[in-house]
């Protein structure tokens, strides 16, 4: 009963939300539902004539072409479309320039000549200031003279047809209905992108090997909503600092970038690893110059060439081909959906750089879209793997508590008994028989059993020669009781590896017990190393007599020393260990290391 009603407030629950999302739609779909803002913010048109640095008068209409240079200086005179009531304010979208305006021969306006020390630009605004009283019979003198020269940037025609007056209100209502969804973007991207930084610091905490990667989505996710949030019209009316707005809107361009590479670059290895580092090395490089110089007074930051803009875009489609061969070479599902969550930022990049080119847009709505869409999926895999990693924690602290438990019993379970007894049974009559050969045997057999003894604090791995050595201890007291009965022979392509202590000699020794010495005639065990693109394989296999796996399942104490060495192969390095056998075809136990272990 309990279970039901729960399921009914959970339906109930989405009902609700999707009947709140209905109603909202419905009060904002209607014509009618939007209060209008003319009669707050209205229009102002200039009707007279312009001339360029003095040279002849020409019509001004609205189609007119204002090829933009630095140094140039533009004049307009003419009269106002319609009357501005004294006290009124005077509304104008700024974009780097120098302003002056003269009502009847008199400056009633200026902007421009205070700027930061740092910053070439009086800023990219909104700027206001309260009419005089401007009748449409009134002669009006307009001076500009940009800062940049930049042909793309309609700096004078955006001041031409964004003169308004009316009130704030209408100004912010205005602004937000054009960029207020961009900027609600930035926002939401930002926090996502600060809730990552906090996830890393977790991770470094919790000595988690993505803390780099999470550190670096986040990064990355913080400079795209910088960039997004920072829509000029919109953000001079809320912070009120345009030397600073310019800056950090450029920087984080470069940030996102650099962030990206960075990101991307934890994926790859080999060739592609080096080239991510040295793109990301390169723009890190770009932004310390770009703040030495705006540091210096040399070049401020908003001053960016288009060089570099598209250096960086190239640098960021690098690293997506970068990750797709990297995927085509390992075949790596988890970096395929990787990709896949990339792909959209890649996309943008191009879209928006086509637009550009094609007729000079500044939008960047498509790269807005990717780059959010990236920064929510890559957020949400952040939340996820920060579960996961911590789950993973909490479990590798309860195994090392297991396993320091359980040492002495996998000491024991490797030392069989039955071979204690028959090697001190063989050092016994070679007692008698030849002293000389018996004082080796208990040279072997007690550096045999330091070995054992000292796998118990070793919780590290050790190298392939180490293991090799006790190896040998052991295999001399078994040559000793069945002689040329057991033949051991090594094909060891590598040796350069670790592995956990206490993993090839059970094997050998299961290969005598079970295979070689139970066959008429004895057998030959070989011993086989060899490398692999993503790591080490060891192959202990003899052409003993075999077994059915369902023997091996009730194999008691060998079975148990079986089961222990794979759990100490998976906990320590991640290993693994795999065994094949049929009766009358002798057995195979196939032990992998992979390479990213280091000892």
């Amino acid at each position: 009963m309990e279970r039901h009603l729960l399921l009914l407030r959970k339906a109930a629950l989405c009902l609700a939300v999707v009947m709140t999302l209905l109603l909202a739609w419905r009060l904002i779909s209607d014509k009618n539902s939007r209060v209008s803002v003319e009669s707050l913010f209205v229009p102002v048109s200039l009707m007279g004539e312009y001339s360029v640095d003095g040279s002849p008068w020409l019509q001004l209409c609205s189609d007119a072409d204002f090829g933009i240079k630095a140094g140039t200086t533009f004049f307009f005179r003419g009269n106002f479309s319609c009357e501005v009531e004294k006290n009124m304010l005077i509304m104008l979208r700024i974009t780097d320039l120098y302003v002056e305006i003269s009502q009847n021969g008199h400056r009633i306006y200026s902007f421009g000549e205070k700027r930061h020390p740092l910053f070439k630009s009086p800023g990219n605004l909104w700027h206001a200031f309260f009419s005089p009283g401007i009748s449409p019979r009134d002669h009006i003198d307009i001076e500009l003279r940009p800062v940049y020269g930049d042909d793309y940037l309609p700096a004078v025609s955006r001041f031409l047809n964004s003169i308004h007056y009316g009130s704030t209100d209408g100004l912010w209502r205005t602004e937000m209905h054009e960029y207020g969804l961009s900027f609600l973007i930035g926002v939401v991207t930002l926090v996502m992108g600060l809730l990552e930084l906090a996830a890393a610091a977790g991770l470094v905490l919790l000595k988690q090997p993505l803390a780099s990667r999470c550190l670096y989505g986040g990064g990355f996710s913080v400079s795209c909503g910088l960039w997004f949030a920072i829509q000029y019209g919109f953000i001079s009316l809320i912070v009120p600092y345009p030397a600073l707005i310019g800056s950090i809107d450029v920087l984080s361009f470069y940030f996102i970038g650099l962030f990206f590479i960075l990101y991307i670059g934890t994926f790859l290895t080999g060739a592609r690893k080096s080239v991510a580092a040295c793109s990301s090395s390169f723009i890190l490089t770009l932004i310390i110059g770009i703040l030495v110089l705006a540091l210096s007074g040399v070049r401020d930051a908003y001053d960016e060439p288009d060089l570099l803009v598209v250096t960086v875009v190239c640098g960021m489609l690098a690293a997506l081909a970068a990750m797709w061969r990297e995927y085509l070479f390992t075949c790596n599902r988890g970096l395929r959906t990787v990709f896949y969550t990339t792909l959209p930022v890649g996309i943008g990049i191009m879209a928006d750089m086509f637009l550009f080119l094609r007729d000079g847009s500044e939008n960047t709505i498509w790269l807005n879209a990717g780059v959010f869409v990236y920064a929510v999926v890559q957020w949400s895999f952040t939340i996820w793997q920060f579960k996961v990693n911590t789950d993973a924690s909490v479990r590798e602290e309860h195994m090392r508590g297991e396993l320091a438990q359980s040492r002495i019993a996998i000491m024991l379970s490797q030392i069989q008994p039955h071979f204690l007894f028959n090697a001190l049974a063989t050092i016994k009559s070679l007692c008698v028989k030849n002293p000389k050969a018996a004082r080796d045997a208990i040279d072997a057999f007690a550096k045999y059993l330091r070995g054992n003894m000292g796998s118990l604090n070793k919780n590290r791995l050790i190298p392939l020669e180490s293991e090799l050595l006790h190896l040998e201890h052991y295999l001399y007291i078994e040559k000793l009781r069945f002689g040329d009965r057991v033949n051991v022979e090594y094909n060891l392509k590598c040796r350069s590896f670790m592995l956990p202590a206490l993993t090839i000699q059970p094997m050998v020794e299961n290969a005598v017990k079970h295979g070689i010495s139970l066959k008429p005639g004895g057998g030959t065990i070989s011993v086989s190393t060899f490398e692999e693109r993503a790591g080490f394989v060891v192959e202990v296999a003899d052409d003993g007599i075999g077994f059915a796996p369902e023997m091996f399942k009730e194999g008691g104490r060998s079975h148990i020393g079986i089961e222990n060495t794979k759990s100490r192969l998976k906990f320590m390095c991640g290993g693994s260990l795999a065994i094949t056998s049929a009766p009358g075809a002798g057995t195979k136990a196939v032990i992998y290391i992979p390479k990213e272990v280091k000892g």
